[in-house]
């Protein structure tokens, strides 16, 4: 993630999402869902970022999940917790918004391989956009 996104502090990233949402009493369609070690309950291991979005016209509108990022720290990847940020995703989508979980988007630039290839394992295609 360094590499796509530069030196970020994602633990500020997390709270200024999350005092955002709390301003808006729940109704926001920006959602952030974070993993914690079990063992050290204020060690972030990574979070989930992702949007309820509609666009177009009442005729034509279009429902769906936008994946901003999946983000897990370099010490903790490889062993299944973006996979279960990814799972907890889906079961979100099934509790607040079921319409939108089989219309799941993101987008990835081809120069970024690893988070690429990571997605395909997880069953994304691409639209060619």
């Amino acid at each position: 993630w360094r590499t796509a996104l530069g030196d970020v502090d994602f633990r500020e990233v997390t709270k200024d999402i999350a005092a955002a949402e709390k301003k808006k009493a729940g109704s926001s369609t920006v959602r952030l869902l974070k993993c914690y070690e079990v063992s050290k309950p204020h060690q972030l291991v990574g979070y989930v970022l992702f949007e309820l979005r509609e666009k177009g016209s009442k005729s034509k509108k279009q429902r769906y999940c936008e994946l901003v990022n999946i983000v897990v720290g370099e010490d903790h990847q490889g062993c299944g917790a973006g996979r279960k940020l990814f799972e907890a995703l889906l079961k979100e989508l099934e509790q607040v918004a079921p319409e939108k979980k089989n219309d799941l988007r993101l987008y990835v630039a081809e120069q970024n391989t690893d988070p690429l290839s990571w997605y395909l394992r997880l069953g994304f295609r691409p639209s060619g956009y």
